[in-house]
């Protein structure tokens, strides 16, 4: 269960929406009268190789995915439920129940409220979005960080004639859900999911966020935003137990950012950019900035068929330091739609790092099958040169672990603290070499060398080697 019943935030959110539907003036039934819309998955991806860690190249899932939509006779208020389930053959962590809206609407002349659990997108450009931090992105449900869990909040947005105000107060915080023991596309080491870290606990469940847009000219478009709470993106830390079971944790963090878009539109021509100031994480303030254009030529060759064409770049100031494969890299790719009856699409782009030469390949396409089937397929290859360099000895590697990001420079982890003195307190010198040379020497190499894979700045993508993919999924609407 994705959805905790001991987050009582949410369940909060969740009558509390409903409340407001059930208890309007109208007093309307939504399952006599609202409109339902059913949506099922049929969902097989294929590896090119077995898992680093022994999964299985071939799975299947299944998913549902039910929408009930209810509007008042006025068109003032509505309400929306979608929840969601998905089955998985392979990772039991993917097998889940969520929802992903659950929200009441009320619509004044100049104003706009919800309340309940719903979806919030912020940014422009196309294959990063640096500014969208409103939702915690659904990580196990693989894409291109699409899929987003439901966030709990009050959302009041203000038209007015220069353009829009939104504020927002979230409360019931989403954790991240990690891949499990036969996930794919995971870490080397598993991330335990059931004991997350915080950064201030006395302020957990309340975040607030406000975002100003405005049209400028007849060709601009920007915006400007605030997020103040818990990080979407949770850092991880290394629980140091070598001898039983090695394992991260996701550690969230209580920060600050501060975001900008900018869109220009004319004709077949679009310039975009994003950017973030974030302050409140371990390591100091950074900033990212990704930019970059698309054009369309469209009928091209008279063929009915439009060719858009997508250029980005994104930097970090984190550079070799920052926690993902984009520090400061180029994207290119093509977007095709036919314009044909069966919104036939294709996205296709290839992620480049010039300073580790690595590159990952994406595709994503999509064609409706008469009114109620779609089919879509997606893949991710990832290109790496060279390998990490990894210690073949416990002593070496042992010392690679002291100079490790997971000691955070300096500042020792309370975590490496407490196994650094347990090595001098808790075992003598003969168990000391019971330990490092005995039996528990290869599991504790293996877990040395995962972390060093996984820390390697020049080769950060090597541990997902194995797992370039296809994705086929069909999907029935009814």
């Amino acid at each position: 269960m994705r959805l905790k019943a001991s987050n009582s935030v949410v369940v909060t959110f969740i009558v509390l929406s409903s409340f407001c539907f059930l208890s309007s003036p109208l007093n309307a039934s939504v399952l006599d009268l609202g409109e339902w819309d059913h949506e099922i998955g049929y969902e097989w991806r294929t590896f090119n190789e077995t898992g680093a860690q022994g999964q299985a190249k071939n799975g299947v899932s299944i998913y549902y995915q039910p929408e009930v939509y209810w509007e008042s006779e006025e068109g003032i208020d509505s309400f929306t439920f979608q929840p969601f389930f998905r089955w998985d053959q392979s990772d039991s962590e993917r097998t889940h129940f969520d929802v992903r809206d659950a929200y009441w609407t009320h619509v004044g002349d100049w104003w706009e409220t919800r309340i309940g659990m719903t979806s919030v997108y912020w940014g422009k450009t196309e294959f990063t979005h640096l500014v969208d931090i409103v939702n915690q992105k659904d990580a196990i449900e693989g894409g291109q960080g699409d899929a987003r869990l439901g966030q709990p909040m009050l959302n009041a947005s203000f038209v007015f004639e220069e353009g829009i105000l939104d504020l927002f107060v979230m409360g019931g915080f989403r954790e991240t859900t990690f891949a499990g023991e036969g996930g794919r596309l995971r870490t080397p080491l598993l991330v335990d999911n059931s004991d997350p870290r915080f950064d201030n606990q006395l302020v957990r469940g309340l975040d607030f966020a406000m975002r100003w847009e405005q049209p400028v000219g007849n060709y601009w478009e920007i915006a400007i935003s605030e997020f103040n709470g818990l990080s979407r993106s949770p850092s991880l830390g290394f629980n140091f137990d070598f001898f039983v079971s090695p394992a991260f944790f996701p550690v969230y963090e209580q920060i600050n950012q501060l975001g900008f878009e900018a869109e220009f539109i004319y004709e077949g021509l679009i310039w975009k950019t994003e950017g973030v100031r974030v302050s409140g994480q371990v390591g100091g303030r950074w900033y990212a900035v990704s930019t970059g254009w698309e054009y369309t030529f469209g009928d091209l060759f008279g063929t009915g068929h439009d060719i858009t064409s997508i250029f980005e770049y994104v930097y970090d100031s984190r550079s070799k330091k920052a926690p993902h494969f984009l520090e400061r890299d180029f994207a290119l790719g093509f977007r095709w739609a036919a314009n044909d009856e069966q919104d036939t699409s294709a996205l296709m782009g290839v992620f480049y790092d010039p300073d580790t030469h690595e590159k990952v390949a994406i595709i994503e396409a999509s064609r409706r099958l008469g009114s109620e089937w779609t089919l879509k397929v997606s893949s991710t290859f990832v290109i790496v040169k060279g390998r990490p360099f990894i210690d073949d000895n416990l002593s070496d590697a042992f010392n690679s672990l002291l100079a490790n990001p997971l000691f955070v420079g300096a500042e020792i982890t309370d975590e490496a603290r407490l196994f650094l003195a347990s090595l001098f307190f808790d075992y003598t010198g003969g168990e000391l070499l019971n330990i490092f040379n005995g039996a528990l020497n290869d599991q504790i190499l293996d877990t040395l060398q995962s972390l060093q894979a996984l820390s390697d700045f020049d080769s950060k993508l090597s541990f997902l080697d194995n797992d370039d993919f296809v994705q086929v999924e069909l999907v029935h609407y009814f």
